[in-house]
């Protein structure tokens, strides 16, 4: 169906092509008639139509003048110059114009229908694709959160290194800068603040440190801050080529400095802000962060409430140093992965780079082997081992470093160490995988009676639905929708004994509109129709 507004000065013109189109195509709307070129773009403004149909000689403003008005005003209307005159010209300007065609007085009945039928199809296929657009940009505004994420994630565990890659992401976001700075976010003494001991309670501390962190941003065009869990947040910051590395360290500790005070002034918690340097490229922000890591550690020793930068307690890290090599980055991402093959691969290419005969020393052993238990040490705490487990296990001491004949035995008890470690990461988990299930359970049997979706419970436990649809079948071993069937089986049995109530309100009570289809998957799980469940369980 098309929206048609026809424009002639002549009103029996006018006439004939409205007798026209309400006898060939009455499934049209004639929307709007004008006789003039100033009444054509009032009327036109005002109703929008799919076509219109317009005469090129008028008084006053001619056809050519209103086309040119009304193009950039209703760039989806098709324009149809309707007239006797058929010089090359006015079809030159026609086009020009972006006129859709050109039909010459006496208009022929056949050539304007099938003309008409041609811009229906167009006009219709325009319009699904508007719509479809419309779903993909409404569904964008729900992902966006996850996309970001993805984003920042990417670039700090240095998955993302490709320039241009990382220029047409960051474009997609609204991000025109460059992101040069890396920061990590803490919140201070998180388990320990006995005024949050519950769950909620929890969680709003952390949403109000989110909104200081975000409102600290809010004037920075391109920031980005997102959380990753346990009471921690990163933020990336863009800056431009140009900008000294000396201006973006002030800027950047300013901003720093800015958090927390803005966490302190607005919640009941501290933050400690960790800030790496200025990176050159878009590899280096996972350097940039991995600095910001490690200066944030010193709140143990400074305390938390203030924003440490890499500058102030680190030395400078040279681009060949081990954590920018291969085996050292893969071991370290194996380990927090807790997967025992891959780390051991990675050390023992690692243990094979070591000087062999002559040249072998114990100092070249005792670097090594301390660069390698700080990666390690790091690596588990970042998957979730605490501090003092690691604390506790045995490894190998400089002492035994010094005696020469002592390095397969020291090979073994790096590498029995090593397991020990990936162990406790594995274990970890396993334990936080088993927690965050475990919530999600709890939430689904407390509002099972909701259409609930797998994204709806993915989003209480913060992880994506897809990664959460797989945690839940590892642990459970049913899928989330067979889990959430199950669940509310047992309350439709409860209600069927303990209750007279009709099927339908049943149905309702536990996540149902549809009370036949209640009935489908009851009969499906049960082997009989709910009515007959209950004569059966009754007798």
């Amino acid at each position: 169906m098309l929206r048609i507004m026809i424009v002639d000065d002549e009103p029996l013109e006018r006439q004939g092509i409205r007798l026209i189109l309400e006898t060939y195509r009455p499934q049209d709307e004639i929307v709007g008639e004008a006789g003039d070129g100033e009444e054509a773009i009032q009327v036109a403004t005002k109703v929008k139509p799919d076509v219109i149909l317009l005469d090129i000689r008028m008084p006053g403003l001619d056809g050519m003048e209103v086309a040119k008005i009304l193009r950039p005003v209703l760039p989806d209307t098709r324009l149809v110059v309707v007239s006797a005159h058929s010089e090359f010209s006015y079809a030159k300007k026609a086009v020009a114009l972006g006129i859709s065609d050109y039909l010459l007085k006496p208009v022929d009945t056949d050539e304007m229908i099938k003309l008409l039928e041609r811009l229906d199809i167009q006009v219709a296929e325009e319009r699904e694709s508007r719509e479809e657009m419309e779903r993909l940009r409404a569904m964008l505004k729900d992902v966006m959160p996850l996309i970001r994420v993805g984003f920042v994630m990417d670039l700090v565990n240095g998955s993302l290194t490709n320039g241009e890659e990382v220029k047409n992401r960051a474009k997609f976001l609204g991000i025109h800068q460059p992101l040069r700075v890396a920061m990590h976010v803490w919140i201070d003494n998180l388990s320990g603040l006995k005024t949050y001991r519950s769950e909620l309670e929890h969680q709003i501390l952390q949403k109000q440190v989110s909104d200081a962190i975000q409102e600290a941003i809010s004037d920075w065009p391109g920031a980005l801050t997102v959380p990753v869990g346990s009471g921690q947040f990163v933020v990336l910051l863009p800056f431009s080529e140009e900008e000294e590395e000396g201006a973006i360290r002030e800027t950047s500790q300013k901003l720093g400095d800015n958090i927390c005070c803005l966490v302190r002034s607005k919640t009941k918690a501290t933050v400690t802000v960790g800030l790496g340097r200025a990176a050159h490229n878009a590899g280096g922000l996972a350097r940039s962060h991995a600095e910001a890591l490690a200066a944030g550690e010193f709140r143990l020793i400074y305390g938390g409430d203030q924003a440490i930068h890499a500058d102030d307690v680190t030395a400078p890290r040279d681009p060949g140093l081990f954590l920018e090599q291969g085996n050292e980055k893969g071991m370290a991402m194996a380990i927090r992965m807790g997967d025992w093959e891959k780390t051991k691969q990675h050390f023992l290419a690692l243990w094979e780079d070591l000087p062999k005969g002559e040249k072998l020393n114990t100092a070249d052993i005792r670097m090594k082997l301390l660069e390698i238990s700080a990666l390690a040490s790091r690596s588990a705490v970042e998957g979730g081992v605490k501090a003092e487990e690691i604390t506790a296990l045995s490894i190998p001491t400089d002492k035994e470093i010094t005696f020469m004949d002592s390095l397969t035995k020291l090979h073994e008890q790096v590498l029995s160490w090593l397991r020990d470690i990936v162990n406790l990461v594995r274990s970890s988990r396993e334990f936080r995988n088993a927690s965050l299930v475990e919530k999600a359970v709890r939430y689904i049997e407390e509002n099972f009676h909701l259409e609930l979706s797998l994204e709806d419970v993915a989003q209480q436990v913060y992880l994506s639905p897809c990664y959460f649809s797989r945690l839940f079948k590892q642990v459970k071993g049913w899928s989330f929708s067979e889990y959430l069937t199950q669940v509310r089986m047992e309350e439709a049995r409860r209600l069927l004994i303990n209750t007279d109530c009709q099927i339908s309100e049943i149905a309702s009570r536990i996540g149902y509109r549809d009370a036949r289809y209640f009935s489908q998957v009851f009969k499906r799980n049960e082997g009989c129709t709910p009515i007959s469940y209950r004569r059966d369980a009754l007798k």
